[in-house]
């Protein structure tokens, strides 16, 4: 059988990233409109319980996705180690698990809203029953997803987020021609997106795994080996996360008001689509192919962290220039966000940078680090988020999320220059580019402008 291994990372990160680069344009075009038809509709006061609603299905589907990061990254060791036996076994058992648990939480929001939400509207209990249809497209399509990068489907992977974006904006304009875009339709649009992206991923899935079709499963359960060991920490780790990260909207609403939730959340929204800008979206997927090759991780590791902060310092000073002008002339009712942008923004270089080790660390299933330092932030995140809202508001928000992307990023430091996880160093080629580097980088960029247009014209036909 042929290796799985043998491939040129550099190629296939460089490929998959203008898969995604190419897509994600296309993407962030239809989400401003997405976004445009959003805001628009709603009062301020409406998509702050929009985000309150968003962060409460959050929640749970968070409980549905436990243990995901873990079985991704070992469903990819797998199929790298030409277990193909093992990762067909744990996939199945572990979607299985997630679609049980996803219609037990249909049946129960749908069928048990009045109850759950004595005191609330009829209006708000039939939004809620809405997003119960939610769960179960969600939970297939991410484990579609799941499917594409365990192969390395970048480009598959890439075009089914647009899909999903598409499918939205064509429903929302509909709603929007008949006048009536509420919370309700924009519910409505999310469910229709993932229902479709899923239906139209089938037949490339089941190209791309046809392999499974002549391989059995293995004779003991995966998943159970799983989180009995090493996994419980990854298990543990999301279950602290999916309670107290959504906690910051409430805490916004109970300290200052509900418009500020929606205030607190366009900035908040705008650094992360600035942060998914930044080329690194195949990472999470190619190291764990290549985590037991010591020498070649640590290659990755250096360029990594280094290419990490050079993008991040450039798309923020882009940032700086062209979102104002976008805010003030499409979303006039949310320039108090941008004060709350400039503040998150300056400090995306350093979560950016906090990426590649936090990919290698994952890979090289340090699951009890992960654990503990994901439980601890989250703690401490949601008794700043508390402390610092009560006494300064919004700002307090600011500072307490500054604070925190600032002691994460010395933490994971700090393990891995003295634990030196897989035999990662930190040196000074960490941070200093080489001429090798500049040579890598140069050619990386020369293969990457052609592959981009060997995108387009594979797409566009010219």
């Amino acid at each position: 059988m042929e290796n799985p291994n043998n491939f040129s990372f550099a190629q296939k990160f460089i490929g998959g990233e203008v898969h995604f680069a190419f897509w994600k344009i296309l993407t962030r075009f239809l989400s401003f409109f997405v976004s445009l038809i959003i805001l628009s509709s709603l009062k301020v006061y409406g998509y702050a319980v929009f985000l309150l609603i968003l962060s409460a299905y959050g929640a749970m589907s968070g409980f549905l996705s436990m243990g995901g990061g873990v079985v991704s990254n070992d469903l990819i060791r797998f199929v790298g180690e030409g277990q193909e036996d093992r990762a067909k076994r744990l996939f199945f058992e572990y979607h299985g698990v997630r679609l049980f648990f996803g219609f037990l939480f249909f049946a129960v929001i749908f069928f048990g809203a009045n109850s759950i939400f004595p005191s609330y509207g009829d209006e708000f209990v039939n939004q809620v029953k809405v997003i119960a249809f939610l769960f179960i497209p969600e939970i297939i399509f991410s484990s579609f997803k799941n499917l594409m990068g365990m192969r390395l489907d970048f480009a598959g992977l890439a075009s089914r987020t647009f899909m999903v974006k598409g499918v939205q904006l064509a429903v929302l304009v509909y709603f929007w021609t008949i006048g009536d875009v509420g919370l309700k339709e924009i519910f409505i649009s999310m469910i229709l997106g993932s229902l479709f992206a899923s239906i139209f991923m089938i037949k490339r899935i089941l190209r791309k795994n046809k392999v499974w079709f002549s391989v059995g499963f293995s004779p003991k359960s995966e998943m159970k080996t799983i989180f009995m060991t090493y996994g419980r920490w990854d298990i543990w780790r999301q279950f602290f996360m999916m309670i107290l990260s959504r906690i910051q909207p409430w805490i916004v609403k109970i300290f200052v008001n509900t418009e500020a939730v929606a205030i607190f959340g366009v900035a908040d929204l705008m650094v992360g689509m600035i942060k998914d800008v930044i080329p690194f979206n195949t990472l999470g997927t190619l190291i764990p192919r290549i985590a037991g090759e010591k020498a070649r991780i640590q290659k990755v590791f250096n360029l990594g962290t280094k290419i990490a902060m050079v993008l991040s310092l450039a798309t923020c000073l882009l940032s700086y220039i062209f979102v104002p002008p976008l805010i003030n002339s499409f979303f006039p009712q949310y320039r108090e966000s941008l004060p709350l942008f400039y503040f998150l923004l300056a400090f995306l270089p350093v979560s950016s940078v906090s990426i590649v080790a936090a990919y290698c660390i994952i890979a090289l299933r340090k699951q009890k680090f992960l654990f503990w330092f994901s439980s601890s932030k989250q703690i401490i995140k949601v008794l700043l988020d508390t402390f610092l809202t009560y006494s300064f508001g919004l700002w307090g928000l600011v500072i307490s999320s500054i604070t925190i992307t600032m002691a994460s990023f010395f933490a994971s430091s700090y393990y891995i220059v003295k634990r030196k996880p897989g035999g990662i160093l930190v040196t000074a080629d960490t941070f200093v580019f080489s001429k090798d580097d500049y040579a890598k980088i140069k050619f990386a960029i020369g293969d990457y402008l052609k592959k981009t247009k060997r995108t387009a014209k594979t797409y566009f036909n010219f």
